[in-house]
Formats: C-alpha cells, sequence, structure tokens
C-alpha cells in the first residue's frame, strides 16, 4: 500500500486529555495504536476516517489525528475524513482524499471482527485494499476452559459485536 487508512471506532467529544478534549473508545484506540506503529515502521502517510457520529460524541478524525501528532507522526503525514458517520462513509470520503493526493493503494486498519465488513465496503467502492487487522477480541488459540461458560458482561458486548457486523454484511449483500 501507499497509506495507511485507519477507520473510526468511537470517541468522547469533552473528556480531558493531555492535549485538548475527546478520547478515542477502546476499539478505536487500538486501531490508532496499530496505525502509530505501522506509520514508523513504514513511513507512510495516513488518513484517518470518522466525524461526529451522536451528539454526544466527539469527531473521530480530528482526536486520532491530535494523538497521532501527540504520538510524534508529522501532522503533514495525516489527512483527515471528519465526515464519514459509518463504514460505507469511510470508504467514501477516504477514498475522496486518495484521489485528491494520488494514493492507490489502502493499508486498511480496522478491529479484526469488523474487518470482513470494511473490506467488503472497499471492494463495492472500488479502493484497492491491504486488510491489517488488530484489537482482536480473543486469542487465535482454541481451547475450551470451564469459565467460557459462565454468562459474562464480556461475553455479552462480543455477542452484541457480532451480531452488528452480521447486521452490517447482510444489508452490504441486498445493497
Amino acid at each position: 500500500g501507499d497509506v495507511i487508512l485507519m477507520l473510526g471506532g468511537g470517541a468522547t467529544a469533552d473528556t480531558p486529555n493531555l492535549t485538548g478534549l475527546g478520547h478515542l473508545s477502546g476499539n478505536a484506540a487500538n486501531r490508532l495504536l496499530t496505525t502509530a506503529q505501522l506509520a514508523k515502521a513504514t513511513t507512510l502517510p495516513i488518513i484517518v476516517s470518522g466525524g461526529k457520529v451522536f451528539n454526544t460524541t466527539g469527531s473521530e478524525g480530528e482526536i486520532a489525528a491530535r494523538i497521532l501528532t501527540d504520538l510524534g507522526i508529522a501532522k503533514e503525514h495525516i489527512s483527515v475524513d471528519d465526515q464519514s458517520l459509518n463504514t460505507r462513509q469511510n470508504i467514501f470520503y477516504s477514498q475522496e482524499i486518495m484521489r485528491q493526493k494520488g494514493y492507490r493503494q489502502v493499508i486498511l486498519v480496522t478491529s479484526a471482527f469488523h474487518m470482513p465488513r470494511a473490506m467488503a465496503e472497499c471492494r463495492a467502492a472500488g479502493v484497492q485494499a491491504v486488510a491489517y487487522p488488530t484489537d482482536y477480541q480473543m486469542s487465535l488459540k482454541r481451547d475450551v476452559e470451564f469459565y467460557q461458560f459462565w454468562p459474562s458482561a464480556d461475553a455479552l458486548a462480543t455477542t452484541s459485536l457480532a451480531i452488528k457486523e452480521y447486521i452490517g454484511l447482510a444489508a452490504l449483500w441486498f445493497r
């Protein structure tokens, strides 16, 4: 790829941070860490994508860009899409930035659970993408342990993520 594309995943608007207001959610923060590591390892430019989805949330792209510069990534290497409200728009608005800057293939950074849908959106939009998943919700090692059968908030959250992604994939299929 010739540019790293990080998809947003939630942000707070007004929580105090070292150099401004707003934090990324856990999923988005994991994506940001991987994006920063990739940028430092490759020196590729970055597109951060995500707008202000709800009245109570922050602009994911703007907050991510600020934190990346705090981590030492040069501001001129970061492009921001602060308009998108969902995965389809993430790809659409990022594609506009790609056209303007002459980028042809993205290294797509998003959560592993979100990658199938994000890649499907890239294919639908004609965006060439190389998947670089992060923010895994479980280990790749598949051992069954007794504690896994206890009801828990974590299990409910994981089920909720899975349902959202399957609905999103189904919506793509019907489009």
